[in-house]
């Protein structure tokens, strides 16, 4: 190839990166703005990690070639590096002997399998037989289901509070310590089975700390939906995709505003609290979002303190690992191990973290 030949195509190449560049600026300070009033800055978060990926494999590229645009590449690189340490952490400590004090938040699908073909009741004994191993001194349950299998585990103190009146499903909190009081906070901007926090004070030797159930709410879609988002699956028309795909926007558009609502609502509910706090539940958004950022710039992730890997908390999503269910945690709490359970009978895995209150 002729010098003036690799030039053009040099060129070329860097005409082809503009557009990642771009994207992956945005994605990258996506979580600086409320979806509330940019709900497409959600989407451009939730696409961070595959332009990181593109981005590296450009910069990778660009120094192989010895060529001086790979520093301006790196450079930008680097405006997501707030975000490695939430997405991937090297050297945590797994929870095995218990100390201190045990959490543990699971999202557990009204205690019903995702494969319809696994028995009921196998499946219930089997996630009872979890929790009991785990042994967490304090429970979080999102999706929990009044039943006889979640009411007697071996808690002292057990609140479970509806999402609908006259409800079997809802918000549990499960605690070894004295429950001092407890409230259910409805948030002004909610949808239906996401409409609040459920608060309790609990009792830990002589001090009093604030645990705090949350599920954000989610992106609405349907199984349908998710046919149509893989167009090659779909026996709908291009004109048909197309306005389902408008729709699809639509949908996760109204649910970011929300999100973004209950964040703030939440963040204001914790910056209130006269105790240390321990927040879990499932956040439905990833460490990129502008919901993980309000909500770490108060409190630690004890993920980031001790986990390992990608914290991968999502069963039904393979192409890519998401975190979306969280343990934070106020400064006075410092994390002493963390792990996730590989379990496939929720679409959530659960999580617990091993804390010593100082």
């Amino acid at each position: 190839m002729t010098k003036k030949k690799r030039k053009w195509s040099r060129r070329l190449l860097i005409f082809v990166q503009l557009p990642l560049l771009v994207s992956y600026i945005v994605s990258a300070l996506a979580c600086h703005f409320n979806p509330a009033s940019a709900p497409l800055m959600g989407l451009a978060g939730l696409a961070f990690p595959i332009l990181l990926i593109g981005q590296l494999l450009f910069t990778g590229f660009w120094f192989l070639r010895g060529r001086r645009f790979a520093w301006v590449s790196l450079v930008i690189t680097l405006i997501g590096w707030p975000h490695f340490a939430n997405i991937y952490q090297w050297n945590g400590t797994p929870a095995t002997q218990a100390t201190g004090v045990r959490v543990m938040t699971y999202n557990i699908h009204y205690w019903s399998p995702m494969d319809a073909e696994i028995d009921l009741d196998s499946a219930r004994q089997e996630l009872s037989t979890l929790i009991r191993d785990v042994n967490p001194d304090i429970l979080f349950l999102q999706e929990n289901k009044d039943i006889p299998r979640s009411r007697n585990l071996p808690f002292m103190h057990k609140l479970h509070v509806p999402v609908y009146e006259n409800s079997t499903y809802g918000y549990a909190i499960y605690s070894k310590y004295p429950v001092l009081r407890h409230t259910f906070h409805t948030f002004e901007s909610r949808r239906a089975g996401y409409r609040g926090l459920l608060s309790a004070d609990l009792l830990i030797g002589t001090d009093t700390i604030r645990a705090i159930n949350v599920h954000l709410v989610n992106t609405s879609l349907i199984p349908e939906d998710y046919q149509t988002l893989a167009a090659n699956e779909s026996p709908l028309s291009s004109e048909q995709i197309e306005e389902e795909g408008k729709d699809i926007l639509r949908k996760l558009g109204r649910s970011y505003r929300i999100r973004g609502n209950q964040a703030e609502e939440l963040a204001l509910y914790v910056e209130q609290s006269p105790y240390p706090v321990i927040l879990c539940g499932d956040f439905n958004d990833t460490p990129t979002s502008f919901a993980y950022k309000r909500i770490s710039d108060l409190l630690n992730d004890a993920f980031v303190a001790m986990g390992t890997g990608s914290g991968d908390t999502y069963n039904k999503v393979n192409v890519i690992p998401l975190r979306i269910d969280y343990i934070f945690t106020s400064t006075e709490f410092s994390c002493d191990a963390f792990s996730t359970v590989p379990a496939l009978w929720s679409d959530h895995k659960p999580i617990y973290a091993d804390f010593t209150l100082n």
